[in-house]
């Protein structure tokens, strides 16, 4: 599918049925919905515990970073207090 959502899912669900081991099939469908939408939440989180998983924790922390300033942008603006 061209749908990152439907990739980030379809991931996370083979990473569990590899009991939650993201490498393989998990990380490519995962760098595909990154390349369809750089800010998805749990591509992002899957590609940082894949990162993690395999000892890159420079390249985890980046992904981390990434779902951060996503998370950030994505917040709705606080209204004022009245």
């Amino acid at each position: 599918p061209r749908n990152a959502q439907v990739l980030a899912d379809q991931a996370d669900a083979l990473a569990m049925a590899q009991r939650g081991i993201a490498a393989g099939e998990p990380t490519r469908l995962v760098q595909r919905a990154l390349h369809l939408d750089p800010n998805n939440l749990k591509a992002l989180a899957i590609a940082a515990t894949a990162a993690n998983d395999r000892g890159d924790l420079a390249a985890a922390a980046a992904y981390w970073e990434r779902a951060r300033v996503a998370m950030a942008g994505a917040a709705p603006a606080a209204s004022p207090a009245r």
